[in-house]
């Protein structure tokens, strides 16, 4: 009996040998490879190579000396950085655009002004807008705005307004603006150009309105000024006018002598007329101070003519007989009904340029 509890209990012991686990296998440290092989490395921040740092440096050095040429500085340079230009948009710039931008800047027009100027020209909704003004040889949409102009400034109010001149060879921005005490402040922008001005004197006549200062003057006209038919009326009807053609021409040789005179006794006042302003104002007589060729040339009544509605008698200028050789250019359009209403006829397009002879101001600001 005992040798069989034995039995038993060895039986036991060897059946709960066989189902213990097996010992796993030692854990190992990991190796110095495989450490490397888990860690994650963050990208260092690359520079950029010597030479392209050198180059971006040249361009702007080189900027600068071309500037310096040109008579600025790169404190210029750096005022138009402040006014919000980019560097790299300056650098992209050739050198005579951005001495167009110092200049610009030094004479008060800013960046937020050029940016407007250039996208208004650039989009061809512009030219439809009712809150501008569109001017130019087909005349003037949206007159209103420049008589609202003219009636703050007659009260000494804060005025502006703001337009396009779409008839020109190149298509300019410009802007009056008047502050009250003041004078009218023009800005004029074009694609690669501009222009300021400051007027103390309205002029506003039947064909347009003007604005002049002691450097310029700037006209927007009221009507279309370039007519491709201009029906004739009879000589019975022509000479039934208040103004007959005799007294015509005594208007128009009088605007041209005195045209004449002028450029000779003031010859700096030649191009007083600012930019794509077809119109002008002659406030003074020069006819004495006119040249003995222009005194002696021949002026001869060409017709009565319809334009706009209204009766012209049109009057060439001879140089000698009165045949088509000796036709010297100048021809000029006095109404039959005023003969303050001049235009003057281009030599180029027949364009015509209405002329305001010794006209009063209807404003003078002091």
């Amino acid at each position: 009996m005992k040798k069989l509890f034995a039995f038993l209990l060895f039986l036991s012991l060897l059946l709960c040998g066989c189902n213990a686990e097996e010992p796993g296998e030692p854990v190992s440290e990991p190796t110095q490879k495989e450490e490397q092989s888990e860690l994650v490395f963050e990208p260092l921040p690359q520079e950029e190579p010597e030479d392209e740092m050198s180059e971006k440096d040249y361009i702007w050095e080189n900027l600068v000396a071309e500037i310096e040429e040109k008579g600025f500085s790169e404190a210029d340079l750096e005022k138009l950085e402040s006014e919000g230009y980019k560097r790299e948009e300056l650098k992209e710039m050739s050198p005579d655009k951005v001495a167009l931008h110092i200049e610009m800047s030094r004479d008060g027009v800013g960046k937020e002004t050029v940016d407007l100027a250039l996208s208004l020209l650039s989009d061809e909704d512009s030219y439809n807008s009712k809150k501008l003004v569109i001017t130019g040889t087909s005349g003037t949409k949206n007159g209103g705005i420049i008589e609202k102009f003219i009636e703050n400034v007659e009260k000494n109010e804060v005025a502006a307004a703001y337009g396009i001149m779409a008839g020109y060879t190149m298509p300019y921005y410009f802007e009056l603006t008047f502050e009250p005490d003041g004078f009218i402040n023009l800005v004029q922008i074009y694609k690669n150009g501009f222009c300021t001005a400051e007027f103390s004197e309205i002029y506003d006549t039947e064909t347009f309105w003007c604005f002049s200062g002691e450097k310029g003057e700037f006209s927007v006209p009221k009507m279309k000024l370039y007519w491709e038919e201009k029906p004739q009326f009879s000589e019975e009807a022509a000479a039934a006018f208040f103004i007959t053609p005799e007294k015509a021409i005594e208007t128009a040789q009088k605007i041209m002598l005195s045209g004449d005179g002028k450029a000779i006794a003031e010859p700096e006042d030649n191009s007083k007329r600012l930019f794509g302003s077809y119109c002008e104002i002659q406030e003074k007589d020069y006819s004495e101070s006119a040249s003995d060729y222009f005194k002696e040339l021949v002026p001869n009544y060409e017709g009565t003519f319809d334009i706009d509605g209204k009766p012209y008698h049109l009057i060439y200028f001879y140089d000698g007989d009165t045949v088509p050789e000796n036709f010297i250019g100048y021809s000029y359009y006095v109404s039959a009904e005023n003969a303050e209403i001049i235009f003057t006829v281009s030599m180029v397009n027949g364009e015509l340029h209405p002329i305001a002879f010794l006209p009063k101001p209807l404003l003078v600001l002091k």
